[in-house]
């Protein structure tokens, strides 16, 4: 998926820390990412998430299972618009 710009999987109850990992992997390029409501998504979602995603301007998480958003998040993520 190198062109993919925009990913909505909000509210996916089955969504786990292993499909984020892979998405990040996987797609490099997206601006957009609605995850919130993914209550299976943990911390490692998000690491991954600043590591595979250095494009992302738009991160939707709300309603997940994350303690906290990585000391480093800005610098991984440049773009990073909202959250």
């Amino acid at each position: 998926c190198p062109s993919l710009k925009s990913l909505d999987i909000r509210f996916c109850g089955e969504l786990t820390d292993m499909s984020i990992k892979a998405i990040a992997t996987g797609c490099s390029t997206p601006e957009h990412l609605f995850i919130a409501g993914c209550t299976k998504l943990t911390d490692e979602s998000i690491k991954a998430i600043a590591v595979g995603c250095p494009s992302l301007k738009n991160l939707w998480a709300n309603y997940c299972s994350f303690s906290a958003l990585p000391e480093d998040i800005g610098d991984r993520l440049p773009r990073l618009e909202h959250i």
